[in-house]
């Protein structure tokens, strides 16, 4: 009779745990809000205040836009939030209230509403809030409701700024496993042509110093810009305005071609664009200098008596 009623007294306690986790999963949504959702998702959307970024899934990349033309998103950046996303855990409710939503910054006003959609379907949002003051959690609720919990998984601070410069792909190109088989370098007062021709190389038809091309395929390989130039462009850094200087990188299947215009002394650094492209970058004189070399740079290194 009394291990009867210990059983009893077992079987109710496990009913009351049970109970009480499934109504905690269901009252903050899931557990993992978008562990599922991620996989699924080909866009996503990043709202803070006035500002909305959606990004959307190509074949191997994601585009971001912000009401009007749409833009190579920052690959990193995207993989790194959608990561921090599926990893998202909801844990202990801090507040039920919709009143103190400004005290955790999960209001309209300040919290950073994440969206995951499959086409027009939504497949789950949560607004992220300030952190805890542990660090390691978050404040977030869920929208349509006052409840806030802490989670972990992700930190708002790693979305910010949340402006379209911030999330656009600053990759100019990358060759992959293409070897570079030539590179020409044109400016207002040189000409510079590197050929390879198996394990050398020539400068404008004359023996050219290894290292030095070497060095510079190296850098062309994969190349970056030091920023984007903020939505409109000015008129003056219009693609057609960029005629400084041209480099033409080709490889054994593709061409590449890049357009840099006059300096701009005050910031150190050059407008630039590739070919037929209207996106215009930034890259830094330490950059530019690296990469608009003269044939003087490539003489062989003279033999040593």
């Amino acid at each position: 009779m009394r291990l009867l009623k210990w059983l009893l007294a077992l079987t109710g306690v496990l009913f009351l745990v049970t109970a009480g986790y499934w109504i905690w999963q269901h009252r903050s949504g899931q557990r993992f809000p978008f562990e599922k959702s991620v996989p699924q998702a080909d866009i996503w959307t990043l709202q803070y205040g006035p500002t909305t970024l959606v990004f959307a899934h190509r074949v191997n990349d994601w585009t971001v836009s912000a009401g009007s033309g749409a833009f190579t998103a920052d690959i990193n950046r995207v993989k790194k939030a959608l990561d921090n996303f599926q990893a998202l855990s909801v844990e202990d409710e801090i507040s039920d209230r919709a009143d103190r939503a400004s005290e955790f910054e999960v209001d309209a006003a300040s919290g950073v509403r994440v969206e995951l959609m499959k086409g027009p379907a939504s497949l789950g949002a949560v607004i992220l809030g300030k952190p805890a003051p542990d660090v390691g959690h978050s404040y977030i609720r869920f929208p349509e409701m006052p409840n806030v919990y802490l989670a972990k998984g992700i930190v708002r601070a790693t979305l910010f700024p949340i402006d379209l410069k911030n999330w656009r792909s600053k990759d100019l190109w990358f060759l992959n496993d293409d070897p570079i088989v030539s590179i020409l370098i044109e400016t207002p007062s040189a000409r510079t042509y590197l050929l390879r021709s198996s394990d050398t190389w020539t400068c404008n038809g004359e023996p050219a110093d290894k290292t030095a091309a070497e060095s510079l395929a190296s850098q062309l390989h994969a190349l970056r810009a030091d920023e984007v130039v903020d939505l409109p462009i000015p008129a003056d850094l219009a693609p057609e305005k960029l005629t400084f200087a041209r480099i033409v990188v080709q490889t054994k299947s593709s061409a590449h071609e890049l357009h840099l215009g006059t300096r701009d002394a005050k910031f150190q650094r050059s407008p630039a664009a590739l070919a037929n492209d209207t996106n215009i970058v930034w890259l830094y004189d330490y950059r530019v200098n690296a990469l608009l070399k003269t044939p003087s740079d490539f003489l062989p290194a003279s033999p040593q008596k």
